[in-house]
């Protein structure tokens, strides 16, 4: 019998529990709130903090934190290293830099550098993953904590696969369209002056 309402709850959506969605109407961005997060009031203390979630018991290995933070404006897109960023939020947290790498994200059609770094004092590691991303009107920042020794990247791209927001970036297709659209114009001006130049040649003529 159990096993039937159990089947009557997973057909009618109720034994199915649904993702959080976050919202910030500012912004204009929605974000899927991965697995096993939940809100993390501490977090939205922060400047220009937008979402705040944690994973685990405060303070215990294992223990994440995921923080969405505005940027102020807007990003360009050239490469960065992301050394002296990992390295200013270390001493900020009172920790030493072990690594810090560039690892390359992807939101949509866009690519992004994202970084991944390794902090620790003494015998206790926390790893970090942050990526920027290009949201319309203003950037924001991803950052992913984890108290202990794991490689961020995968989930942190997992995050991003659920960030939905539009971007004062184009994408390579409509850059393309641009470029052509532009060269036309620039060679209908051309066509257009020669046209002139040879109707006036033949008058003069």
């Amino acid at each position: 019998m159990r096993w039937l309402v159990i089947l009557i709850c997973v057909v009618l959506g109720g034994g199915v529990a649904r993702a959080e969605v976050a919202t910030d109407d500012q912004h204009g961005i929605t974000m899927q709130v991965p697995d096993g997060f939940t809100n993390f009031p501490a977090g939205m203390a922060q400047k220009r903090a937008l979402f705040s979630y944690s994973k685990g018991e405060a303070g215990a290995p294992g223990f994440e934190v995921l923080g969405v933070t505005a940027l102020g404006g807007t990003i360009g897109r050239e490469s960065f290293d992301p050394t002296p960023i990992a390295r200013q939020l270390a001493a900020a947290l009172g920790l030493t830099l072990d690594s810090a790498s560039r690892r390359a994200l992807t939101w949509g059609d866009f690519e992004l550098d994202g970084f991944v770094a390794k902090m620790r004092q003494g015998d206790q590691v926390m790893t970090l993953a942050g990526v920027q991303v290009p949201v319309k009107g203003e950037a924001v920042q991803i950052v992913l904590m984890h108290l202990g020794d794991k490689d961020l990247g995968a989930e942190l791209q997992t995050v991003l696969a659920g960030f939905r927001a539009e971007s004062n970036w184009l994408t390579k297709d409509e850059r393309i369209g641009k470029l052509i659209a532009g060269g036309l114009a620039v060679l209908a001006a051309i066509a257009l002056a020669v046209f002139v130049i040879r109707r006036r040649r033949a008058r003069a003529a």
